[in-house]
């Protein structure tokens, strides 16, 4: 069937979560089809439909865009990471929080509360996307036209990396302070200290000064995926 026809094999390898199985797949149908770089997954009844593009959170089509990057955009992405069954709960959290721990209580309010955004954010954007709760977890649906677009390499980046990149265009690769970061990624004192901590401790730029003149200078010019 797949040699004669690659697009069950296309949904299965843009449509499966697990990476192991996605390149034991593309090893073994190596010599039968090469696939696309990307693959319209069509979510609702076919019509003329909007398509959201899931690595960038853009919408052709619509009006709005998702933030890259951030717990919605993570929501969105793990959720349509799997054509075939739900998405479990602990699964949701662990990828729009992937450096904290699980807590069977408090992890399942703050996934409801990243649910309820999703939530909102569709419908500000006029999008027929749903987000249904089942036994085993979480998928998507639509009651209208929508497509949503995968591409190959469809790894959702790091909020650090997100805002380095976000960081790096409005300082023009200039020296900056943080009243400026927090200013620019509209965060707290707290969470731009934060930030900015961990960020030069991956080598993206360094401190130099005290006090209110402290400044934080690039040394790096590494192009981060957006």
């Amino acid at each position: 069937i797949w040699a004669a026809d690659t697009q069950p094999a296309q949904r299965v390898l843009f449509g499966t979560p697990f990476e192991a199985y996605r390149k034991r797949l593309l090893f073994r149908l190596a010599e039968r089809f090469r696939p696309s770089g990307t693959f319209d997954w069509n979510l609702g009844p076919k019509g003329q439909a909007p398509i959201l593009i899931l690595t960038t959170g853009e919408i052709e089509g619509a009006k709005g865009t998702v933030k890259v990057g951030q717990a919605v955009h993570r929501l969105l992405n793990s959720v349509a990471s799997d054509h075939y069954r739900p998405f479990p709960l602990v699964g949701i959290f662990s990828a729009v929080y992937p450096d904290e721990y699980y807590h069977s209580v408090t992890s399942t309010m703050r996934v409801h509360r990243v649910i309820q955004r999703f939530r909102a954010w569709a419908k500000d954007s006029n999008l027929p996307l749903e987000i249904a709760y089942h036994a085993d977890g979480y998928s998507l649906s639509a009651d209208r036209p929508l497509i949503l677009r995968h591409e190959l390499d469809n790894s959702t980046p790091s909020r650090e990396k997100v805002w380095v990149d976000k960081v790096r265009e409005l300082s023009h690769a200039q020296p900056f302070t943080r009243a400026e970061v927090e200013k620019w990624l509209g965060i707290s004192q707290t969470s731009a200290h934060r930030f900015l901590k961990q960020a030069s401790d991956d080598g993206y730029f360094q401190a130099k000064g005290a006090g209110n003149a402290k400044k934080y200078v690039w040394v790096t010019t590494k192009k981060l995926a957006a």
